[in-house]
């Protein structure tokens, strides 16, 4: 029988499948970890590791939910439990079914979620907070002024650097960004164009003096904080992005923790995303305060944030896009995506 220093074994053979699985995974988690907690429900049921792939997967369901139900623990905890054994049927192949959406329901109602949406006033709290971190500042500045999403904002971050740095070192107090998106064989591709204004760009310098311009041979505008095993700096992600916002939430206490639990975070109901959702809201204002002969297009707002319009009503302007108009557009609604220009 192959052992584990270290490793909960049970009596007899037969773990050659859990090995072999576990092997099968990369370092984010303990490998012996995971060893244990699938070595865990095979106690329970009484089976070995390649005894459990021979029974039905409807067995193999009830018998992960009684477990389940019986386990003392946190529902996160039971949550991770349930994907750690179906990700051992699954990888030989054995689908069990999925439990019960009510049942998976509960187990996530652990932590109280607490309703609300990203503030104007939320939002310029927290770049006030990050005053000096010239980094987090401007990321939350540009993924406002572009309105983007997380997935937007590392576009922006680990492929336009080269472009961005040419055009803010010449001064420029408006730049304009690219983006294509590639679908399937029936959607083919989507593009736009979006910019950034004053604030974002001067926040960019200011990360630029600390950081270093980007060129060719360093892209990146916002480096991974941890640089790859051969030394060089990684691109910035979507997780990255959603936890640096989670952190800076809990921070500024807008994410609160639960009574008398230390070290657990209510669910709020802010994330990264609502920054583009504030940004949206705040553009639509320029679409009832501008002066006549000078008015924002709703559809343009929803082009600038990456969405689908209706090509109809504007098809001289977006079937072709005239960059001119486009940027006339953005500047009008620029003031309301500038947090410097708020009113207290």
């Amino acid at each position: 029988m192959m052992k584990r220093s270290g490793m909960m074994t049970l009596r007899g053979s037969g773990q050659a499948s859990a090995i072999l699985w576990d092997s099968n995974y990369g370092s984010r988690r303990s490998h012996s970890q995971r060893f244990n907690i699938l070595l865990r429900f095979c106690s329970y049921c009484g089976r070995t590791s390649d005894q459990l792939l021979q029974i039905r997967e409807i067995t193999a369901e009830k018998w992960l939910m009684r477990w389940i139900e019986n386990f003392r623990g946190a529902k996160s905890t039971k949550l991770n439990y349930i994907s750690i054994v179906r990700s051992f049927f699954a990888y030989h192949g054995r689908s069990i079914p999925r439990p019960p959406r009510p049942w998976i329901r509960r187990l996530k109602s652990d932590r109280p979620i607490i309703v609300g949406r990203l503030a104007r006033k939320s939002f310029a709290s927290m770049l006030e907070h990050c005053h000096a971190d010239t980094r987090t500042r401007s990321i939350l500045l540009v993924q406002l002024q572009s309105l983007s999403k997380p997935r937007e904002l590392c576009t922006i971050g680990n492929a336009m650097g080269p472009q961005l740095a040419r055009k803010l070192r010449r001064g420029a107090k408006t730049v304009r960004l690219y983006f294509l998106r590639h679908g399937n064989h029936r959607l083919g591709f989507h593009e736009w164009n979006s910019f950034i204004g004053t604030q974002a760009c001067d926040a960019l310098r200011d990360w630029f003096a600390v950081r270093g311009w980007p060129n060719t041979g360093d892209p990146y505008i916002w480096p991974s904080r941890r640089p790859r095993r051969s030394g060089k700096q990684g691109p910035l992600t979507a997780r990255s992005v959603t936890q640096l916002f989670s952190r800076l939430t809990a921070r500024t206490n807008l994410r609160r923790r639960r009574k008398g639990i230390s070290g657990s975070w209510v669910r709020y109901g802010v994330s990264a995303k609502e920054v583009r959702h504030l940004a949206i809201t705040l553009a639509y204002q320029a679409t009832f305060k501008t002066k006549p002969g000078r008015s924002v297009h709703p559809e343009i707002i929803r082009y600038f944030a990456g969405y689908s319009i209706d090509e109809i009503l504007l098809r001289r302007h977006i079937r072709k896009p005239d960059i001119r108009f486009l940027g006339r557009q953005y500047r009008l609604i620029e003031p309301y995506l500038s947090p410097s220009k708020w009113s207290p």
